[in-house]
């Protein structure tokens, strides 16, 4: 996941803009001017933190969930939106899976009923034919 930053001054108010390179490199630069914020919002870091800080919290390795392989050149925003296309493909082929499996189902309780249905009806006119014969034959005596 992009390490970013959430700027508080007028130009930049409330936007979310890459850290450079050398600020990633060397933890100096100090090209923020706000917090450091990490773009899924599932690492929490200390407001304004120093140079030598700011280093090891942009190198050290760290477990998260929501990483994502960082594209270079593209911004924040744009990185966002992939994510967000990535989970509605996912959430769209989790759907058809479910739908396919419920249309499987439905096809398969049909086919039971009809079989059943076909049962009942075939043992029904197999007694209606049974007794009709029997009525036959005591007629014809």
């Amino acid at each position: 996941m992009p390490w970013t930053i959430q700027t508080g001054n007028i130009p930049l108010a409330g936007q979310i803009v890459e850290i450079s390179s050398l600020t990633r490199s060397t933890g100096g630069g100090r090209d923020y001017p706000s917090d450091v914020v990490c773009l899924a919002r599932v690492i929490q870091f200390p407001i304004k933190p120093a140079a030598e800080e700011l280093l090891s919290l942009l190198q050290g390795e760290r477990e998260c969930t929501e990483f994502t392989t960082w594209c270079q050149g593209f911004t924040p925003k744009e990185h966002q939106e992939m994510l967000d296309r990535q989970r509605l493909l996912k959430w769209q082929a989790e759907r058809e899976n479910e739908d396919r499996r419920w249309r499987d189902d439905q096809r398969r309780e049909e086919r039971r009923w009809r079989l059943i249905e076909l049962l009942v009806l075939g043992g029904f006119v197999t007694v209606v034919l049974v007794v009709a014969q029997i009525v036959a034959a005591f007629i014809q005596r």
